[in-house]
């Protein structure tokens, strides 16, 4: 499970707005992204959960490098 480092900060800063030096809320953020995406990415939790559709594509992934295949249109990555 993913480790969020931001639960470990005594006050985690608030993730910004690219545009202006203010925090970003679910307002500036619910055109691009999904709620639940939002709610995890500004989440105090230490650990969360990776939902299963992307959890599957990472470990296709990381078995696909580990048996040494290429992935579809990417560039093989040496490991030495």
């Amino acid at each position: 499970m993913p480790h969020n480092t931001a639960a470990d900060l005594p006050v985690p800063p608030p993730p910004l707005h690219p545009g202006t030096p203010r925090p970003v809320g679910a307002d500036d953020l619910s055109p691009l992204l999904p709620m639940d995406v939002i709610l995890r990415e500004v989440s105090a939790a230490r650990e969360i959960a990776t939902p299963e559709p992307p959890r599957g594509a990472i470990n296709a992934a990381i078995k696909a490098k580990e048996d040494g295949a290429r992935l579809e249109g990417l560039p093989r990555i040496a490991t030495e």
